[in-house]
């Protein structure tokens, strides 16, 4: 083995055993911080979803409630519920 060979061994050994030691010591900290962002990115995440449900929700029960008295207006008109001026007029 001539000098160049050997000295690039120890370089690539070195390098591979620096690197080994930095992952062992780096890991469990980076490891800990992103369970610690998924953990918050999901219950941001959760959050939107139930706003967003809600939301959902509200404009539903509104359209419902808009339809609804249209429908008993469509049906007074056309004579369904005659006693719908009793009850309401």
């Amino acid at each position: 083995m001539n000098l160049r060979v050997k000295a690039l061994l120890v370089i690539g050994t070195s390098m591979f055993l620096f690197l080994g030691l930095l992952l062992l010591i780096a890991s469990p900290f980076l490891y800990n911080d992103s369970i610690t962002l998924d953990e918050s990115q999901t219950m941001k995440n959760v959050e939107r979803l139930h706003n967003e449900l809600d939301s959902e929700k509200d404009i539903l029960f509104r359209t419902n409630r808009d339809w609804a008295v249209w429908d008993d207006s469509y049906l007074f008109v056309n004579g369904n519920t005659p006693r719908k001026k009793e009850i309401y007029l």
